[in-house]
């Protein structure tokens, strides 16, 4: 238990001298913005939701993870110590999740379906923000997580 306690001390002594480096970039890009461009390449060619669905349960399943997990760890603190890890950045995620979303209706109907402009300008924008988000979590969310820190902590 006491092993515990000295890592949960040396997570905190990091997270509040934390500085975003180039490393860091490279890895949120990889952790999210792979994910989430490779998932635009198979909706711009197949035009199917399921691989939404499917990516949909991966985001509420891990940040669902990682809201209990803080919960659990910080108590009450934890709430708003996880809102501090996704603020800015989720003002982007979501639209660009949307954007996509919008982007892989059902290619059967004529109505719904995008012609290829709408199409590539949809996935454009969704690119774009979801890239912003990711600029944005690189460089503004260890300060605001730090700011957060030693406000609730």
């Amino acid at each position: 238990m006491a092993a515990a306690g000295v890592r949960h001390v040396q997570a905190e002594e990091l997270l509040l001298d934390w500085q975003s480096s180039g490393d860091f970039f490279l890895y949120i890009l990889f952790c999210r913005g792979l994910p989430f461009y490779l998932l635009l390449l198979l909706t711009l060619r197949t035009g199917r939701r399921i691989f939404f669905h499917f990516y949909f349960l991966y985001c509420g399943f891990s940040y669902g993870v990682q809201a209990v997990l803080l919960t659990i760890q910080y108590q009450l603190a934890g709430v708003p110590i996880y809102a501090a890890q996704i603020i800015p950045q989720i003002f982007f995620y979501v639209p660009a999740l949307y954007l996509g979303y919008r982007l892989s209706e059902d290619h059967m109907d004529r109505k719904k379906w995008y012609t290829g402009k709408e199409r590539y300008r949809l996935a454009a924008a969704s690119f774009l923000l979801w890239t912003t988000g990711i600029v944005l979590e690189w460089y503004v969310n260890p300060f605001i997580i730090r700011t957060g820190m030693k406000i609730f902590l």
